[in-house]
């Protein structure tokens, strides 16, 4: 099955909210056995968006999915996140199989919206002294934010391949307890100012491929760890071909009581960052 959402009534104006329409097209997919949501060139404008089994998300060049810059739009999806609390997400999956966002066209998560660059997050003695190119060094201050938001528990066969995803308020692409994931050719690329702004986070998950990608990032741009289950390793895991900047660590391996094996890292350019590759190692259990 092949839907395109324009055909079902939503509208690229950037102004019209599409989110019951690009609801309903992967809805129908999904019940139907599986199929192609189509989002042709224009802005849609959306509130959140759950993915499901056996359908593909397909982004055409020129297609933007931009996300709501009202905080009030996002809700709970009841995943508890150790670090973060209740997941607040523009895209999520849980517990669903087969699933693809590809295509040639951009996810805008609107991050900038739920800062204030005016105020920096650390507040430190010399700030005061600092000049505009030093202040513009420091990490801003979130407002409210949602703090998952491209998000994906217990899945499996997970594809994201071609797409653009810009401007995040958080952790970008967070991936937790899932397995037969491939990252291929994307592109992310946050505001270097934006706390928190990681690129793709694994969280005890399995068997990975990332390749042939770009980051800009204000946090790692590939974060390996066992955040949200620190009994369960994050294993067999591929990082290679991408260029990553980054305010934190291109790669980094480990945080606390992660588990972390089975790593390989190769033909990485990393450029102007803080740390290349980063392992924190825990000598008490990780």
């Amino acid at each position: 099955m092949r839907i395109i959402v324009t055909d079902f009534g939503a509208k690229g104006d950037g102004v019209s909210f599409c989110t019951e329409v690009i609801q309903k097209a992967i809805d129908t997919c999904f019940e139907n056995g599986g199929g192609v949501v189509v989002i042709p060139a224009g802005i849609y404008l959306s509130r959140p968006i759950r993915l499901k089994s056996n359908v593909t998300l397909y982004l055409e060049e020129g297609a933007v999915i931009k996300a709501t810059n009202n905080i009030e739009d996002y809700y709970q999806i009841g995943y508890y996140h150790n670090e973060w609390g209740e997941v607040t997400s523009f895209l999520y999956a849980m517990n669903e199989k087969n699933i693809a966002v590809d295509g040639k066209g951009t996810i805008d998560l609107s991050g900038s919206s739920f800062m204030d660059f005016s105020r920096a997050f650390n507040q430190f003695e010399e700030l005061s002294q600092l000049d505009k190119d030093q202040f513009e060094e420091t990490e801003c201050k979130p407002i409210y934010r949602p703090n998952q938001p491209i998000f994906f528990y217990n899945c499996e066969n997970i594809s994201l391949s071609g797409i653009s995803i810009i401007d995040s308020p958080c952790w970008t692409v967070c991936i937790h307890s899932s397995k037969y994931i491939k990252v291929h050719n994307i592109r992310i690329m946050n505001n270097l100012r934006v706390p928190n702004s990681d690129g793709i986070h694994l969280c005890s998950c399995e068997n990975v491929i990332i390749s042939d990608s770009f980051f800009t990032c204000g946090d790692d741009c590939v974060a390996i760890s066992g955040i949200t289950n620190w009994d369960k390793p994050c294993e067999n895991i591929i990082v290679s071909n991408c260029i990553m900047q980054t305010r934190s660590a291109a790669l980094r391996m480990g945080h606390l009581d992660s588990k972390v094996k089975n790593v390989v890292a190769s033909n990485l350019i990393i450029l102007n960052s803080n740390r290349g590759i980063a392992i924190f190692a825990n000598g008490k259990s990780g």
